[in-house]
């Protein structure tokens, strides 16, 4: 199928506009309207431009007020596609940039959306769709115990930029805690009865352990399982994750629907062979990001630890903020690895990606010497910064 055709094929006129001087609470009526889970930003001029994107997820996660904030607050720049792109395009700019839904654009204007459903129902459809969940599942996985409070969830949650934890019990997985059942039930419950509405209802607290609002049991698969089968599962139950456990019931990774798009994006090689997912959440995308850069410091970490990356998964995220200094963006960059001798996860931010970029990388390079046994780190020329200051995205 050619790039045009399957375009043609996925594109749906069927979706719902705002401008950006709209409020929120004007996108929250359509959505519920509709059924859909964003909107899209157009200027309202003569011919109609695309703007952005709000998402449901943007909005619920907004602790603002809707009917006093207005859209461009909360809107997402998100690039649109164009004739000549790929299946495999569309798949990849999902997954850097965290979308569910990319707007189609053709001579300037806006034709339509591609939703993220399309896009796996062809993965699932395909032979990809056979591969086994074991190959695609991010093994770097952040858990919390039981008994842990709600506060060190959600610090554990902003520290390292994840919106879902494992709980277990003992080795044992028994339920999942997500960033909207914080919201949810601690939050937002907070709010309303400091502004006086809803008072004398109890609500949990930070302090509360996390298994008085985590979801359970989780819902999970074993490692043999495949992709179309965990879509399956995912669309049935409404949630876009699943955990990876074995016979045991001990957890063993995590696939997301993202998870799931990554094998038709593909992946990053690093010099080495090592397999890098690369997700970008920057106005410019990949463009905007030096991925050779990337690629030579991730080939000087494997030549120090071979045993340590060999056969390993690696997720680098990165993301652009709003705050500037002389010109250059503050950006956030978190790294998980999986491998044989463990797995490691590391934040780190600065001004500009490369600042940012080192900062995670000598974190990461400090825990794998800590593994070897060695006691002093070596300087690479560079300051390392491990004061980080990660807020959700």
């Amino acid at each position: 199928m050619s790039a045009k055709n399957w375009l043609d094929e996925a594109v749906r006129k069927d979706f719902e506009k705002v401008s950006p001087d709209d409020f929120l609470s004007s996108c929250i009526g359509k959505m519920e309207k509709s059924g859909q889970k964003a909107v899209i930003v157009v200027d309202g001029g003569k011919p109609e431009s695309y703007l952005g994107i709000v998402t449901e997820r943007k909005v619920g996660r907004s602790l603002l007020d809707p009917s006093r904030t207005k859209v461009r607050t909360v809107m997402q720049n998100v690039p649109p596609i164009s004739d000549g792109a790929g299946l495999s395009d569309a798949a990849k700019k999902m997954v850097e940039i965290g979308a569910t839904l990319l707007p189609v654009v053709r001579e300037g204007k806006l034709q339509g959306v591609i939703h993220e459903s399309y896009v796996l129902d062809m993965v699932a459809r395909s032979r990809l769709g056979s591969m086994k969940l074991k190959e695609v599942m991010t093994r770097a996985v952040i858990s919390v115990a039981k008994q842990d409070s709600i506060g060190k969830a959600l610090s554990l949650m902003r520290h390292f930029g994840i919106t879902r934890l494992p709980v277990k019990e003992g080795p044992k997985v028994v339920g999942v805690v997500t960033l909207n059942d914080i919201l949810e039930k601690v939050v937002r419950p907070k709010i309303r009865m400091e502004r006086g509405w809803g008072s004398g209802k109890s609500i949990s607290l930070l302090r509360d352990p996390v298994s008085s609002i985590m979801s359970s049991p989780p819902v999970s698969l074993g490692p043999e399982e495949t992709i179309s089968t965990a879509l399956e599962v995912m669309t049935s139950r409404g949630i876009s994750s699943v955990l990876v456990v074995n016979e045991l019931g001990e957890l063993l990774g995590i696939v997301t629907k993202h998870d799931a798009l990554r094998p038709l994006a593909q992946y990053i090689k690093a010099d080495s062979g090592l397999k890098v997912q690369l997700s970008l959440r920057i106005p410019g995308g990949s463009n905007d990001f030096d991925v050779k850069r990337l690629r030579t410091y991730l080939a000087s970490l494997t030549k120090k630890f071979e045993r340590a990356f060999e056969g390993a998964d690696l997720s680098v995220f990165v993301k652009s903020r709003r705050e500037q200094r002389k010109g250059r963006n503050l950006f956030h960059v978190r790294i998980m690895l999986s491998g044989p001798m463990g797995s490691y996860a590391s934040v780190g931010e600065g001004w500009g990606d490369d600042q940012a970029l080192r900062a995670a990388l000598n974190g990461l390079e400090r825990q794998l010497m800590k593994t070897k046994g060695e006691s002093k780190i070596k300087e690479g020329g560079h300051k390392t910064l491990y004061d980080v200051v990660s807020l959700f995205y």
